[in-house]
């Protein structure tokens, strides 16, 4: 701890915020369904996420990778040809010899104006689109860590009297896990931004903040905890 201020804020915290993914869950994750359309070969779904996330750290882009491995022996070789933009809460758009690639959540698939078949099933949903055309999805799944009920339990003996949850992931991911770890509420499908809104909220109603997380899309959120 840097700082004997933090310290004496620490007492005086009432509301503990919680990111999800890498925080409360292990954000190990697993792909546990491919599901191409249009034709497209499952082989080429995944090389096409695969190497639109090449260079992120992101857990759901490392799970996308060594899946890849596991079903075809090695990771593609990267494409020197593609450029990639990251989109901060949404996924990330890429050119490729011409056509422009597609690779988030239902919600870039909605910002982006791409017609897309919604699937609803628990795990964190991955689409694909090529030259706006659905492509198909890919579905990651995450673990809870084994320690995260009992951590919420042990704030809330020390007198924490909200436990809560702020979360990009969609609504029933989110919603299985606060209810698996005892959490007092949670938000889900939340951009960088409106974490830091409800932080600002929550220290505007009185609220003495502490929050846990990692990660681009925690930092602005991070900045504006009391700790």
């Amino acid at each position: 701890v840097k700082g004997a201020n933090y310290l004496d804020v620490l007492a005086k915290v009432r509301t503990v915020i919680f990111d999800k993914t890498g925080t409360l869950t292990k954000g190990d994750f697993r792909v546990t369904e491919i599901a191409p359309q249009e034709g497209i070969p499952e082989e080429e779904l995944l090389r096409l996420a695969v190497e639109a996330e090449a260079h992120s750290s992101h857990p759901v882009a490392s799970a996308l990778r060594q899946a890849y491995a596991r079903r075809y022996g090695e990771a593609p070789p990267a494409d020197q040809q593609m450029t990639v933009e990251e989109v901060a809460g949404f996924g990330v758009r890429a050119k490729s010899n011409g056509s422009l690639i597609h690779v988030g959540n239902d919600a870039f698939m909605h910002r982006e104006d791409i017609d897309h078949t919604n699937c609803d099933v628990p795990g964190t949903v991955v689409y694909l689109a090529i030259d706006r055309k659905f492509y198909g999805h890919i579905v990651v799944a995450d673990e809870i860590k084994t320690e995260s009920k009992a951590a919420v339990e042990e704030l809330h003996r020390l007198g924490v009297e909200n436990v809560l949850m702020l979360s990009g992931d969609q609504e029933d991911v989110a919603r299985m896990v606060a209810q698996a770890v005892g959490l007092d509420g949670y938000q889900a499908g939340l951009l960088p931004e409106d974490k830091l809104r409800e932080i600002g909220r929550l220290k505007g109603e009185g609220h003495v903040t502490a929050m846990v997380g990692d990660g681009i899309n925690d930092a602005p959120a991070l900045a504006a905890a009391d700790i």
